[in-house]
């Protein structure tokens, strides 16, 4: 008596960067960056002929000081303004090569992280403020895929021999 099934069997591991560069305007002008969370959106991957197409959406959700006023009070100086955000979405895309991988083969985004980052502050208002319109953000994006594709796994006295 033979038997089969049909069993998932890894094709290929693997994993790639992309560098994002976006300009971010902040309205209102920001004086400090407070903090930036990220996040990842609508990841997927698709097989073709030895590699693997990613896409996705980086979210950032980024929280800024705005600057009011400057002024003296009772003889100590500050800066006054709101606290406020600005939600991104940081369209990428990529390849990873997949030796052996084909169209029709499942493909799954096994992780994906900001491997690095730089914000750097841009369009200041004047020479000497330290208020900014622009954030210049550049993202190093890592993505890890598994590429499997199912077979006919056969056991038993009766079995095909393959």
């Amino acid at each position: 008596m033979s038997h089969q099934a049909a069993l998932p069997m890894v094709v290929g591991i693997g994993q790639a960067q992309v560098l994002v560069v976006t300009e971010i305007p902040l309205a209102p002008p920001a004086f400090k960056i407070k903090h930036i969370v990220k996040d990842f959106q609508d990841v997927t991957c698709v097989a073709i002929t030895n590699k693997v197409i990613v896409t996705g959406t980086l979210v950032k959700d980024i929280n800024f000081k705005t600057f009011e006023r400057r002024e003296v009070f009772n003889g100590i100086p500050r800066i006054c303004g709101d606290v406020r955000h600005c939600d991104v979405e940081i369209p990428f895309s990529l390849f990873v090569e997949i030796p052996g991988a084909r169209e029709g083969d499942r493909c799954e985004v096994i992780n994906v992280e900001v491997e690095g980052e730089v914000d750097e502050p841009r369009d200041y208002l004047s020479d000497n403020c330290r208020v900014f319109r622009t954030l210049l953000e550049r993202t190093v994006i890592r993505v890890v895929v598994r590429v499997t594709r199912v077979k006919d796994v056969y056991w038993g006295k009766d079995s095909p021999q393959e």
